[in-house]
């Protein structure tokens, strides 16, 4: 009889263990903020409930393509200004996005995993369509299709190969 009894508490000592330790991943994984440290570029964001994070991160899309500018200047030629989507750029934020939103998916277990697995740091990359950068680049300082031939603007009165006459020897 003794021996039951202790075989009974031994049990119900393992299955209360058990579901401490399920309750306790339950409560990490089901967490409603960013782990800590967690950045993209020089954005901080972690600690920050998933939400807020995924509105910075709109927000930052946003100052990216509106209010970053750029200056290129071209020798003999007035520098010019540009913001990043009239270039033609955007902010390739979609990855984060699915990695945040990645924290809500999946069973107790996969959340867990995921969130200890949790990358720290995402980098702020741009991509772009590049005939409309060209043309929105090159059409600033009136460059031409004949003027790309030789890599001059042709404001600068730039001839083309056919039109270029070369000396022959005698002369």
């Amino acid at each position: 009889m003794k021996q039951l009894h202790v075989l009974w508490i031994v049990l119900f000592s393992l299955l209360l263990l058990a579901a401490a330790g399920w309750g306790g991943l339950a409560l990490y994984a089901d967490q409603p903020v960013l782990p800590a440290n967690t950045t993209v570029g020089e954005l901080n964001i972690g600690g920050m409930p998933i939400d807020d994070a995924l509105a910075a991160l709109h927000a930052l899309q946003k100052a990216a393509e509106e209010e970053w500018q750029g200056e290129i200047a071209v020798e003999d030629e007035e520098a010019k200004r540009w913001t990043i989507k009239e270039l033609k750029l955007a902010a390739e934020l979609e990855t984060v996005r699915t990695a945040l939103l990645r924290l809500r998916e999946g069973s107790v277990w996969e959340r867990a995993k995921y969130r200890y697995r949790f990358p720290r740091s995402f980098e702020l990359s741009f991509s772009f369509r590049r005939d409309l950068f060209e043309k929105s680049f090159k059409g600033e300082w009136g460059w031409t299709a004949k003027s790309e031939e030789t890599a001059t603007p042709a404001k600068a009165g730039a001839q083309t190969p056919e039109k270029t006459e070369v000396p022959s020897k005698g002369e």
